[in-house]
């Protein structure tokens, strides 16, 4: 176990209470706001050229997020070019499963590939978890990096793939549609899986508590597969997952703000999650109904919510779309602007100006029409 969950916080507190923009922290508090913050998942990466400059001098994915200054320079780039309100540490949701000799490697036009997935029951069993957390420090040393090249600029996002999209992974071996190589898995061993779920909770709770004392303010899990599941096996697989994480971090003392993102989230799962200990913030894809989602839920901040295609079309199709979601944002509530995703590939800068942009002109109290 992490024995630095003893340590005292009160100086990480304090940048967070003097930070120069904390509209992203105020917005999580629920404190009034002007208007919403704006940052976008996968803000830093391969529609940038710049990124790809950076990426050319690496020959693999895992070898830059490993490089501390590539890392802190990648993460600063989209900051050079947006008024966002976060940074957020460079790294990958897989970082755990490499972690743990799964043989990770990225693949061009493949993405991630796990050289030795888990096939049994007995493959978990032998998996080294308690090495993991020492095995991540070059994360924590790419947060520290970047809190130091911020200064009290802005806030940090830590996070960490969820322990059921790190499952998902681990068993299938590499990206699938619908990950029927895990769900089948899932059905056929359910002990083990659940067994999996757990350790890597554990493990997820002590990685973002170590990326909170590098210096992140916010942390968020990405459950990006937690879509795939029915509504039972999410309860026991991401929203239990999710509970034991926060509530590992509340036992350790950790008073950062916890986000959460899944795909396909719907009224009856955001229930499963409402009463999470530190959980503040829930991010929604563009399925979602965000006016439906605020009102049954106002104590609970909501973000993203904008299709990533959209961006695609066009900066001025970009500013209609994001006009037109902004206005539909409850003016009683407390929200986020962002994606329902990530950035893909290939985005057009200039969209990526237009949302941010718009959402800078935008002020939610004066434009609702509810």
């Amino acid at each position: 176990m992490n024995t630095d969950s003893k340590q005292p916080h009160s100086n990480r507190q304090e940048v967070q209470e003097h930070l120069e923009n904390n509209l992203m922290i105020d917005t999580l508090a629920g404190r009034a706001t002007e208007g919403p913050p704006v940052w976008l998942m996968r803000q830093a990466g391969r529609y940038l050229p710049e990124y790809q400059e950076i990426r050319a001098k690496f020959p693999d994915f895992m070898s830059l997020c490993r490089n501390t200054d590539a890392t802190t320079e990648v993460a600063l780039q989209p900051l050079r070019r947006f008024n966002l309100d976060a940074a957020i540490v460079f790294s990958d949701i897989l970082t755990i499963a490499d972690s743990l000799d799964l043989g990770l490697n990225f693949v061009k036009g493949s993405g991630p590939i796990l050289s030795h997935p888990i096939s049994s029951p007995k493959d978990i069993t032998n998996l080294p978890f308690s090495e993991a957390i020492e095995r991540l420090e070059y994360v924590y040393d790419a947060v520290k990096s970047l809190r130091s090249a911020l200064g009290k600029r802005l806030p940090i996002i830590g996070f960490s793939g969820s322990p059921w999209t790190q499952s998902c992974y681990m068993i299938s071996g590499r990206s699938e549609a619908l990950f029927h190589t895990a769900k089948r898995f899932a059905y056929t061993h359910p002990v083990a899986t659940t067994a999996l779920i757990n350790e890597l909770s554990s493990i997820t709770a002590q990685y973002l508590l170590k990326q909170y004392q590098a210096g992140a303010d916010i942390l968020f899990v990405i459950d990006t597969w937690g879509g795939i599941l029915s509504d039972t096996q999410f309860q026991s697989y991401s929203a239990n997952a999710l509970s034991d994480i926060c509530a590992s971090l509340k036992r350790m003392k950790c008073p950062a703000p916890v986000m959460f993102f899944s795909k396909g989230l719907t009224e009856k799962r955001i229930r499963m999650l409402k009463n999470i200990t530190n959980l503040r913030c829930i991010g929604v894809d563009w399925t979602a109904n965000i006016e439906s989602l605020q009102a049954c839920f106002p104590d609970l901040v909501f973000q993203g919510n904008l299709d990533p295609s959209i961006l695609h079309a066009g900066p001025i199709a970009t500013q209609q779309h994001t006009h037109y979601m902004l206005n539909k944002v409850n003016k009683n509530t407390h929200y986020i602007a962002g994606l329902g995703h990530g950035v893909l590939p290939e985005t057009p800068i200039e969209s990526v100006h237009a949302f941010v942009d718009q959402v800078r002109h935008y002020n939610i109290k004066d434009n609702n029409s509810n």
